[in-house]
Order: structure tokens, then C-alpha cells, then sequence
């Protein structure tokens, strides 16, 4: 994730990139789930046969291609023209549930247009 973030600051003006990287108030919550994700380990595992591999996963009241969601962020169609809907549609092709932020330039019909189709339709505010 590290290489990202740095292409980011490279490309980024810094008010943008500040914002997608940063976290709100006190930066409480980043901290916490950067030491979480500090605790979790890959385990190489060779030798294994891996000519199936399952990873659906049942939440939100819907099964999904994998056990990830795409959260909101704020006003990305900001940072690239048609950000949201980019988004949206990565999401539909990997067949995971997408979560509109409230503050996103791109009405809400273009975004279910372009997104997910899953039900129910949950809102999430970011």
C-alpha cells in the first residue's frame, strides 16, 4: 500500500492527497485500524492445490464475489472527472457492493445506473 500512497503524493496536489489520506478529527480510528492491520500475517502455504478457490461472502443481506466492500469517499469526482462513476463500475465488475458518500458530486440515479445491482440498498454516509 506504501507504493500507492507515494504515487499518490507525487501525483496529487497536496490538499487532495492530504484528504484522501488522512482520517477525521483526531485521526483516532486511522491510527486504530492501522495498528490492526499490523497484527495480520500472510502465511505462505506452497504445495497446496488451489484449482478451486471460494471467497464469497454473505453481508448486507446479499452474497458477494468477495468479502470486501467499496466504502464511501467523499467528493471523489474531485480528484478525477467522473470519479464516482469510475468507481461504481469497478465495483459492478468485481461484483461487490458499492457505498455512495454523501458528499459525492454524481447524482445518485447515474451512480445506480453505473453501480451494483444488490439489494437491499443500504446508505452509508462518508
Amino acid at each position: 500500500m506504501e507504493d500507492f500512497r507515494r504515487a499518490a503524493r507525487r501525483r496529487l496536489p497536496r490538499i487532495f492527497f492530504d484528504y484522501i489520506d488522512g482520517g477525521a478529527s483526531a485521526e483516532t480510528t486511522l491510527s486504530a485500524n492501522l495498528a490492526d492491520f499490523d497484527n495480520f500475517q500472510l502465511l505462505p502455504q506452497v504445495l497446496r492445490d488451489v484449482s478451486f478457490r471460494q471467497l464469497q461472502s454473505d453481508f448486507l443481506g446479499g452474497r458477494h464475489a468477495l468479502p470486501i466492500m467499496l466504502g464511501p469517499v467523499g467528493s471523489l469526482g474531485l480528484f478525477r472527472a467522473g470519479g464516482e462513476a469510475a468507481s461504481f463500475r469497478a465495483a459492478k465488475a468485481a461484483v461487490i457492493p458499492a457505498c455512495m458518500s454523501s458528499f459525492a458530486p454524481a447524482s445518485l440515479p447515474c451512480l445506480r445506473r453505473c453501480g451494483p445491482n444488490w439489494t437491499p440498498r443500504w446508505r452509508c454516509w462518508g
